[in-house]
């Protein structure tokens, strides 16, 4: 059985903040908003991606 350890502190403080995570999320939609409302009508679906 694999034994596995702790993230460091490094590691932990490198994570985004919920508060982050929110924002990025919400703007990562209106992106995606955006971009459907520039394609619509259009026959072929957007293709979802993560946007950093």
């Amino acid at each position: 059985m694999e034994q596995h350890s702790k993230p460091s502190k490094r590691v932990i403080s490198a994570l985004p903040s919920p508060v982050v995570q929110d924002a990025v999320l919400t703007r990562q939609e209106s992106l995606l908003d955006e971009a459907l409302m520039e394609t619509f009508p259009a026959s072929d679906p957007i293709s979802p991606s993560v946007v950093n």
